[in-house]
């Protein structure tokens, strides 16, 4: 079969001795494509159903590779199977999906097909014509192009989710070498792609266990502190919160159930250990102003558990005014309440006078009582074991203002709060600087995966190929 001479009826040109570079026929997908159809919409009444396979965007996993061992059964009608019917060697094209800052287009693989199977109508069947081109490297080509920002000219963001328009896409430019050198350069490709897909994924291991390590540290701390101060301690704090009510209101009881039966220290209620008269409160409802002056903290800038002015949207002043109880001070905790209801912050004395939104919750710790240990102990397992079982809600969870109230705290003096704080400080520090540096790791396989993709689309695989011989089994900075 002749190969393509391409839209611009360029053939190939041979490379000569020692080139870095060679020429090849650029043609549009569409060429290349025995066809290019959606996936299944909706049922046809009355028609001949077949139950199959529906292989969704969730089944298409990073590098573009799929997993169809999650994907529904579900029942279509057997013209919509037939035209749509998946095989080996077919690409699958991901058009929709994500949110509006995601953006779209992996492109995933078929390499068997166990049972019938279709791809769901967000995304787009691509069928290469195998006499032109291998799947493969047109596999590994599209996902280089995906990742290079190649698709972002032809994407759009709605209010909830990113299309990609597949009219389009189908007339992207694809460089074509002969089929010997597509073979030739997905071999070599495959070859050093996978040691360093197995190198991300030991990465990717590395970072899931140092969250396990960061959660241990936290816990180790609480679970080894001892003092035997504790209790008279705890009994001052509680006889001083006594004579600071206001309006003669009985603090919560701490809920001590998750806790077990035999605690080596005091527990209090997170009321019983916070300001009586800056009670544990709310903030502000809708706080969004197009005029706003003063700044205020949501869920998402807890994210890091580190708070700072220039990050904070800010809100009228006439809405500060009216929840002005819920203004902050340096010292206070910051704690969400919905959605991610176990992050937590300090806050810094740049923002007293701040203030919050609805779904963040203020605390004010009594004299005694350190603001980190108390963010400490709210990032323990105990604690997410407690805010886990009250969180109510369906499609965002949360926890309200009794049940925080409830908390239960380990009150021990101020001494030992100091040695725990200095404890999981460094203990979470090292984690830090090991998470640090497995990042800079992921980074360079990331920019080594982009490199050897864009020297092999480049044809200047000849050159790896050498230097992998001269360097053995591994790829040279």
């Amino acid at each position: 079969m002749a190969r393509p001479r391409g839209r611009r009826g360029r053939p190939a040109r041979a490379a000569q001795p020692g080139a870095h570079r060679v020429t090849w026929p650029v043609v549009s997908l569409q060429e290349l494509l025995e066809t290019s159809i959606g996936g299944v919409w909706g049922k046809e009444p009355g028609v001949d159903e077949l139950d199959v396979r529906v292989w969704r965007v969730t089944e298409l996993k990073s590098g573009g590779r799929l997993d169809p061992s999650t994907a529904a059964h579900r029942s279509i009608s057997k013209r919509q199977y037939y035209s749509r019917a998946l095989r080996p060697g077919d690409l699958v094209l991901e058009k929709s999906g994500g949110g509006p800052a995601t953006p779209v287009g992996r492109v995933g693989l078929v390499t068997a097909v166990s049972e019938p199977s279709v791809c769901a109508n967000f995304m787009q069947l691509l069928r290469p014509r195998a006499e032109v081109v291998e799947s493969r490297f047109l596999h590994l080509y599209l996902n280089h192009l995906h990742a290079s920002g190649g698709t972002a000219h032809m994407q759009t963001a709605s209010t909830n989710i990113r299309n990609l328009k597949a009219s389009a896409y189908v007339e992207l430019e694809v460089p074509i070498p002969s089929l010997d050198e597509q073979r030739r350069i997905v071999a070599i490709l495959e070859d050093h792609l996978s040691r360093l897909d197995a190198a991300v994924l030991s990465i990717e291991l590395n970072l899931a266990r140092l969250d396990r390590l960061r959660q241990s540290v936290v816990d180790d701390a609480f679970a080894r502190m001892r003092d035997p101060k504790a209790r008279v301690f705890c009994d001052g704090l509680l006889e001083s919160r006594g004579l600071r009510q206001v309006r003669g209101k009985v603090p919560a009881r701490a809920d001590v159930e998750l806790l077990g039966d035999e605690l080596p220290w005091p527990v209090a209620s997170l009321e019983q250990v916070t300001d009586a008269e800056r009670v544990i409160r709310y903030g502000i409802l809708k706080p969004a102003s197009e005029r706003g002056d003063v700044p205020y903290v949501e869920v998402r800038d807890l994210r890091t558990r580190e708070l700072g002015s220039a990050s904070l949207k800010r809100t009228s002043k006439a809405l500060d005014q009216q929840f002005a109880g819920a203004r902050l001070r340096g010292g206070d905790v910051v704690v969400a309440v919905r959605g991610s209801f176990e992050r937590s912050a300090v806050v810094p004395a740049e923002l007293e006078g701040s203030n919050i939104s609805r779904d963040v919750v203020r605390l004010a710790p009594l004299p005694g009582m350190s603001a980190f240990y108390l963010r400490h102990w709210y990032e323990t397992s105990a604690n997410k074991r407690y805010l886990r079982r009250h969180a109510r809600g369906v499609a965002v969870r949360g926890v309200n203002v009794g049940t925080l109230r409830a908390l239960p705290v380990p009150v021990v003096s101020p001494d030992v709060q100091e040695k725990v704080v200095t404890q999981i400080s460094e203990g979470l520090a090292s984690a830090d600087r090991l998470r640090a540096s497995l990042e800079v790791s992921r980074r360079r396989a990331a920019g080594l995966r982009r490199a050897l993709l864009a020297a092999a689309f480049a044809g200047r695989l000849p050159n790896l190929s050498a230097e992998r011989s001269e360097y053995g089994e591994t790829m040279p900075e």
